[in-house]
């Protein structure tokens, strides 16, 4: 069984902290910095993880690649569930026509577009985090 160790490199925390950031901090310079499309971007972060995990960190592949499958499960799990009930929603007030009596509601609130995007985008945001329930910042710890 892997344990890991806490101070892998040069025996410093905040070194070994530092590299494991690096494949976050790739990631944000990808998606930042260089404009890589989103999934290369994660694909990439995914490699770096794996090399730090295994280099540094000295974890074996096998468990390696095993934890990468499994997080990537767990974070694409919850993501889907919220974006197949977020369409049913939509489709659901759509086919029940109440979708118009929304956009005539929220027409009534300004004229400027740019208001309305974001009055928009905070009821959608409180929506997903409400669909969301398991894992998300909204819940209340049990």
């Amino acid at each position: 069984m892997y344990v890991q160790e806490l101070e892998p490199v040069a025996g410093s925390l905040g070194l070994s902290a530092l590299v494991a950031a690096l494949p976050l901090l790739i990631v944000l310079v990808l998606l930042g910095g260089v404009r890589m499309k989103a999934h290369l971007a994660g694909l990439t972060g995914l490699l770096a993880a794996v090399l730090v995990a295994c280099l540094a960190y000295g974890m074996p592949l096998d468990q390696t690649l095993s934890s990468g499958v499994q997080g990537a499960v767990f974070g694409i799990f919850p993501i889907m569930w919220i974006v197949i009930n977020a369409l049913w929603v939509y489709r659901m007030t759509v086919r029940t026509r109440h979708f118009d009596i929304l956009r005539r509601s929220f027409g009534r609130l300004s004229d400027d577009p740019r208001i309305q995007a974001l009055v928009i985008a905070f009821c959608f945001g409180a929506l997903l985090e409400a669909l969301a329930g398991f894992g998300a910042p909204s819940r209340s710890p049990p």
